[in-house]
């Protein structure tokens, strides 16, 4: 992690090297094309509040409304473009409600991060580097066909000599490069456009976004993000594969193959299983959250592994979140009297105690009372959770960035129950402690 943060040390100014800035000029297409469609958007939204000035509100409400979809489309169409790290800022913003309208969550939920296959002697060069140039000795099969690609890595089963069958990442080659380009095309688009959103910092966010790609391009950190996690006594469904320390580097992490299915293709072909095997994720997530104070922090159903036993094996620890002991306990809090335990004037309490902050002082008053008022409707974890952060954006409140963070695990996995109709469940099955 040191080595790639030295790597892009530099960022915070434009253009940073020499190196970077004919990197812009080379990457010009994608970037151009970002320009056209950030310059589109912009129009889209000038016209509109000419447009607008005599309307009411309810016709503002509308016509906003469908320039939101219109402009989402455009905004997903580059990054399906531009690919790699574009799509993963998609993916990134599809997760944060408290900076974008709904109409944009969800036109970027609809991106998948995925990335053609990688010719395996583009690769070959990397296992040499690692493993010397008699590397195969160490295998008795390697897949040269990926069982998966992704914008980061490319991943390859394979049995080592020894006889155990492992998984094989291996970083794309030039992907830091090409991540430093995109960097600072990110953050120069950043300081343009902040002047022009308020409420939102902007710059911060897309610090954000490049310090979680950075996490997940050191496969030195997400080695030890996975050996912390394995330490944790998961529920006895949960589990995590074994890491191979003497076969993994900065750019190659060797684990042991899990066999079964990715949670989508399981639960196309066992819908039946879809309340038993969600309910264990669930419930993993909620004892991450409420009970570790440590959590993994993307919770993509294709980082999902089920087995004929309804055993589940969480997949890629680029990035793993830690709570604070105060932060454990005042979310935890939080999220109880989100679904229904606790009075307004305790949620008031507790979001003032836990970092929120805004403005406007009535602002989380206010809150508390709409939190008390709606849970007749009895909402999803998903919405409920969404809901409260659409209306903290609205009133601008400061929201702390590990609960965004804990938000966007939570809303997915919330999201997942919503899909497969798996009603929401407070307390883990008896019996399921690990």
């Amino acid at each position: 992690m040191i080595k790639l943060r030295k790597h892009i040390s530099t960022l915070g100014t434009i253009p940073a090297t020499l190196r970077d800035a004919k990197g812009l000029v080379y990457g010009g297409d994608r970037y151009l094309k970002a320009v056209k469609a950030a310059l589109a958007v912009e129009r889209g939204y000038r016209r509109y509040r000419r447009k607008i000035v005599n309307a009411n509100q309810e016709a503002k409400a509308q016509h906003l409304s469908t320039l939101h979809r219109k402009n989402a489309e455009i905004v997903c169409a580059v990054c399906r473009k531009n690919g790699a790290t574009w799509i993963k800022f998609a993916q990134f913003l599809s997760c944060r409600p408290d900076i974008l309208p709904p109409e944009y969550i969800a036109a970027l939920q609809g991106l998948q991060n995925s990335a053609d296959p990688i010719l395996f002697e583009e690769l070959r060069p990397t296992l040499e580097e690692a493993w010397g140039a008699n590397w195969e000795t160490r295998f008795s099969e390697f897949n040269q066909v990926p069982k998966a690609t992704a914008s980061v890595a490319q991943v390859h089963q394979a049995r080592l000599a020894t006889g155990e069958n492992v998984a094989v990442k291996i970083r794309i080659p030039q992907v830091v490069d090409r991540f430093r380009q995109d960097a600072l095309a990110f953050r120069s688009i950043a300081i343009l456009v902040s002047p022009l959103i308020r409420g939102i910092d902007i710059k911060h966010v897309t610090d954000q976004l490049i310090s979680m790609t950075l996490e997940e391009l050191d496969f030195e950190m997400e080695a030890k993000n996975m050996l912390q996690f394995a330490k944790l006594k998961h529920i006895h469904s949960i589990s995590v594969p074994c890491f191979y320390d003497q076969l993994s580097t900065d750019k190659i992490l060797v684990t042991e193959w899990r066999g079964g299915k990715p949670l989508a293709e399981y639960l196309q072909t066992h819908p039946d299983q879809a309340k038993t095997v969600l309910g264990y994720i669930l419930d993993s997530y909620m004892q991450q959250v409420m009970e570790f104070g440590v959590f993994h922090a993307d919770a993509h159903p294709g980082n999902f592994v089920v087995d004929e036993n309804q055993g589940v094996t969480i997949l890629d620890y680029g990035a793993l979140a830690i709570l604070s002991e105060s932060e454990r306990k005042n979310y935890a809090a939080l999220l109880m009297g989100l679904l229904g335990h606790g009075d307004g004037a305790s949620m008031h309490g507790l979001f003032s105690k836990a970092g929120f902050s805004g403005a406007d002082p009535s602002a989380l008053e206010n809150l508390s009372n709409y939190i008390q008022k709606d849970r007749k409707y009895e909402l999803s974890l998903s919405d409920s959770l969404t809901n409260v952060i659409e209306r903290l954006r609205k009133n601008r409140v400061v929201i702390p960035d590990s609960f965004i963070s804990m938000a966007r695990v939570l809303i997915t996995v919330g999201g997942l129950l919503q899909e497969y109709d798996v009603t929401f469940r407070w307390a883990m099955e008896p019996g399921n402690a690990g």
